[in-house]
C-alpha cells in the first residue's frame, strides 16, 4: 500500500467507523469454541518506517503487508520506552518501567517479582505459554517459569545477541547453536509450539530480535536491495533482515491457518521501539522512518512511535481496518486478560487500560495521558522525557552524556538543561515547530503533570529496590 492510501485510509477510519456488535456465531473449526489463542510478535528495532503497508516503497514484507490489509493497522501505536528493555517490561506488567523497579541504566535494576506478570494470570486462565527469541527483562533465579511461561526458546537473554553464533536457552538446559541463523530459530520454535498445543489455548510470545544489530543476513535476503544505491549499505542489511524475518511469520500464519486456528487466535505484531540510525561497524543503518523526528534511545516520535497490526478472533466483528488514536504498550495487559477471557487481579496498579472496545468501536480511549522517561546514567526528569495529552506532547529534549553508557552514575547535571518543548501532534506530527512560547499555560500544566508523575513512579521504584 502506498503511503498517501494508507494516510487516506487512517483518515477515514477516524472518520467516524463504527461497532456493529459481536458476531453471533462463530467459526466452525475445531479451535472456535475454546478460549482465543494469542501469538503476540515483536520486533527489535523496527521502526515505523520499516513496512511495506506503513508508507516504505523499498523494504521486502509481503507477509505482513497481507496480513495488515486483513487486520487493523494502528497508527498512533507507541512502544512504553525507546529501547529494548523498557518496553518489554512493560508489556508483560502493564506498568510503566520505573514503576516495575526496572530501569536500563549504567546500574540496571531488574523488575520486582511483586509487580505481577500477566502470562501468569493466562497460565491460571488455562493457557499453556511460551517466550522464543529475545528476553531482555530480567534475571529471575529459577527460570521464566516464575511469572508465568511454561516454556522458553531464549537466543538473546540480554540485549543482543550473534544472528549465527548462540546459545539456546531452554526450561533446564543450555544448548550452542547448530549454524542456524537465529530468526529462522525463533520461527521454527513458534510454529513447533503451536503444533503440540493445537488443541488447548495457548500463549506464543515470539520476540525476533531482527533488526536490531549486528548487523547480519543470510546473502540471499540482501540480494534484492545491493543494486539500490539510495540505501546505505548497513541498511541493505536491515532489509535483508526485515524481509527474512518476514517469511517467518507469514510461516507462523500460514501454520495457524492449516490447523484451523487463524480464526481463534489474536495475532499482533509490533515493535519495542524505533529504529537505530547510528553507524554498526562503519555500516550506516540511516533509512526511511515516516519522516518522524528523531530515532530509537530518543523520546521524539521516531524513538517510541512503531508499528502495530491486530487479527481479531473471529468472534470479534471487527469493522475498523486502521485505528487513529494512540495506544500504548502498558495498555496490552489488560486488552489481552480481556480477550483470553481471564480476571484482572484487583489491586494491582495496572497504567494501562483495556482497548477491546475502544479498537472494535474505533473510538478514542478514556485515558489519552501517556508518559515517557528514558536515561542510560540514571533516571531524571531533565533529560529525553515526555508526555501525550491527547494531542498535545511535551517532549524535554535529551542530554546526550546522560544517553551514554560510559558515564558514572553520578555524573552531575549540565547548567544547561534543556526546557520543555510543546508540540500538536495532530497538526504537527513531525516535531518540527516547538509552540511553547505560544500557549505558556498548557506548557506549564502538562509540566506540572509530567513531574507529579516521575515522582510517583520513582518513589514506587525505590521502594521496590530499597
Amino acid at each position: 500500500m502506498k503511503r498517501r492510501d494508507f494516510l487516506k485510509a487512517s483518515a477515514a477510519c477516524g472518520m467516524g467507523l463504527s461497532l456493529t456488535g459481536l458476531a453471533a456465531g462463530v467459526s466452525a473449526e475445531k479451535s472456535a469454541v475454546s478460549k482465543p489463542n494469542i501469538v503476540f510478535i515483536m520486533a527489535d528495532d523496527l521502526g515505523f518506517g520499516d513496512l511495506g503497508c506503513y508508507g516504505n516503497p523499498v523494504v521486502q514484507s509481503p507477509n505482513i503487508d497481507t496480513f495488515a490489509q486483513n487486520s487493523q493497522t494502528l497508527t498512533q501505536y507507541y512502544s512504553a520506552g525507546p529501547v529494548c528493555k523498557p518496553t518489554r517490561v512493560s508489556f508483560l506488567t502493564g506498568k510503566y518501567p520505573y514503576k516495575t523497579g526496572s530501569r536500563m541504566t549504567v546500574d540496571g535494576r531488574d523488575p520486582s517479582l511483586d509487580v505481577g506478570f500477566f502470562p501468569k494470570i493466562l497460565q491460571q486462565a488455562g493457557y499453556t505459554t511460551k517466550v522464543a527469541g529475545k528476553w531482555h527483562v530480567g534475571h529471575f533465579p529459577g527460570g521464566m517459569d516464575i511469572i508465568g511461561f511454561d516454556e522458553w526458546s531464549v537466543c538473546a537473554p540480554g540485549g543482543w545477541c550473534d544472528y549465527w553464533d548462540y546459545t539456546i536457552h531452554t526450561k533446564g538446559n543450555t544448548e550452542p547453536s547448530n549454524g542456524k541463523y537465529s530468526t529462522d530459530m525463533i520461527t521454527e520454535s513458534g510454529l513447533e509450539f503451536i503444533e503440540r498445543n493445537q488443541d488447548n489455548p495457548f500463549f506464543l510470545y515470539l520476540a525476533y530480535t531482527a533488526p536490531h544489530f549486528p548487523l547480519q543476513a543470510p546473502e540471499e535476503d540482501i540480494d534484492p536491495f545491493r543494486d539500490n544505491s539510495d540505501l546505505e549499505e548497513g541498511t541493505k542489511v536491515v532489509y535483508g533482515m526485515i524481509k527474512r524475518m518476514d517469511h517467518g511469520i507469514g510461516q507462523i500464519l500460514a501454520k495457524l491457518k492449516a490447523k484451523g486456528l487463524y480464526d481463534n487466535t489474536m495475532v499482533v505484531f509490533t515493535s519495542d521501539n524505533g529504529p537505530r540510525f547510528g553507524a554498526y561497524k562503519g555500516l550506516s543503518q540511516e533509512r526511511y522512518n515516516g519522516h518522524l523526528a528523531g530515532q530509537k534511545s530518543y523520546t521524539l516520535e521516531g524513538g517510541i512511535k512503531v508499528p502495530a497490526i491486530v487479527h481479531w478472533p473471529q468472534k470479534y466483528n471487527c469493522p475498523c481496518s486502521y485505528y487513529p488514536y494512540m495506544m500504548h504498550t502498558v495498555d496490552w495487559f489488560k486488552t489481552l486478560l480481556t480477550v483470553a477471557g481471564a480476571d484482572i487481579p484487583q489491586g494491582t496498579d495496572i497504567d494501562g487500560d483495556c482497548y477491546v472496545d475502544y479498537l472494535l468501536n474505533c473510538k478514542k480511549g478514556d485515558d489519552t495521558k501517556r508518559y515517557w522517561s528514558f536515561n542510560n546514567v540514571r533516571p531524571t526528569s531533565k533529560s529525553n522525557s515526555a508526555m501525550r495529552d491527547g494531542d498535545w506532547k511535551l517532549n524535554r529534549p535529551a542530554i546526550e552524556s546522560f544517553k551514554r553508557w560510559d558515564q558514572p552514575a553520578d555524573l552531575p547535571l549540565p547548567d544547561d538543561i534543556p526546557d520543555y518543548e510543546l508540540y500538536r501532534i495532530d497538526k504537527d506530527p513531525f516535531e518540527k515547530n516547538d509552540i511553547s512560547d505560544e500557549y505558556p499555560e498548557k506548557t506549564k500544566e502538562m509540566i506540572r503533570d509530567f513531574e507529579n508523575w516521575f515522582d510517583a513512579v520513582m518513589k514506587k521504584h525505590r521502594e521496590l529496590n530499597s
